[in-house]
C-alpha cells in the first residue's frame, strides 16, 4: 500500500518520474518496481541521459537520481534490484574518472554547481539590501548574513526560529532541526557559532539581528 505523502516526498518521486520519462517510460504506475527492471537497466538509461543542450551530465548529478530513485523504494516498502548499490557506485566512479579524463584532454574547465559568491559581491548585496524598503531591506539583509556566516542552504536558513538562536558568551549560537545531510536530526544539538564584526558592520551578524528588530 503507498503511503501518504509526505513534502519531502515529492521531489525524490518528481525527479524519478523525470528521469523514466527522458526514456519513454510511463509514469502512471511504479514502473520501476516491474520484475524485468533490474539495476542494469537502470544503468543503461543513466548514461544516456542528456541536459537541455545535449551534453552529458556530471556525475553529482546523475547521483541526484540514483538517490531519488533509491528514495521511491524507500517509501513503497520494495526491495531495491539486485546489487542495485553496488553496481551504481562503480558505474559513477568510472563515469567521474572518463569525465575528467574527457576534460583534461580537452583542455577544458570542469564546471559543476554554481560559481562561488566573491567577497565584494557579498558586502554590495549586504549594502544594497539595507536601501531597500525598512521591511524588506532589513530581512533581505539579515538572511543574506546568515547564510554566508552558517554557510548554510537557504532551505536551512529559512527555518531558522528565535527558538533555534541562543546567545553564548561573546558568540550566538544556531541550531538546525533538519539538513540535507541529516534528515533525521542526529546532529541537531551541535550549534554553529557567529561572532561580531565590528571592523564591518554592514556585514556583522550580530548587528543585522538589531536591525529588523
Amino acid at each position: 500500500m503507498k503511503k501518504p505523502e509526505r513534502e519531502c516526498d515529492v521531489l525524490p518521486r518528481a525527479i524519478a518520474r523525470q528521469l523514466f520519462a527522458k526514456n519513454g517510460l510511463s509514469d502512471d504506475h511504479p514502473f520501476m518496481f516491474a520484475d524485468d527492471f533490474t539495476s542494469e537497466k537502470y544503468l543503461e538509461i543513466m548514461s544516456k541521459l542528456r541536459d537541455k543542450n545535449g551534453n552529458q551530465l556530471s556525475a553529482p548529478s546523475l547521483d541526484t537520481y540514483r538517490s531519488a530513485l533509491r528514495r521511491v523504494y524507500v517509501d513503497y516498502d520494495k526491495p531495491l534490484p539486485r546489487k542495485f548499490d553496488s553496481l551504481c557506485t562503480r558505474f559513477l566512479h568510472g563515469y567521474q574518472r572518463v569525465t575528467t579524463q574527457r576534460n583534461a584532454d580537452q583542455a577544458s574547465r570542469s564546471h559543476i554547481g554554481k560559481d562561488n559568491l566573491l567577497m565584494s559581491d557579498y558586502k554590495r548585496l549586504c549594502m544594497n539590501s539595507l536601501k531597500m524598503d525598512e521591511a524588506n531591506g532589513s530581512f533581505a539583509h539579515l538572511y543574506a548574513i546568515l547564510a554566508w556566516n552558517l554557510m548554510a542552504r537557504s532551505s536551512n536558513v529559512a527555518k531558522i526560529g528565535f527558538s533555534q538562536i541562543v546567545w553564548r558568551g561573546d558568540c550566538v549560537d544556531v541550531y538546525y532541526g533538519v539538513q540535507k545531510t541529516d534528515q533525521e536530526g542526529t546532529r541537531a544539538h551541535y550549534a554553529r557559532a557567529i561572532y561580531a564584526n565590528p571592523v564591518s558592520p554592514g556585514t556583522c551578524a550580530i548587528l543585522a539581528f538589531a536591525v529588523p528588530l
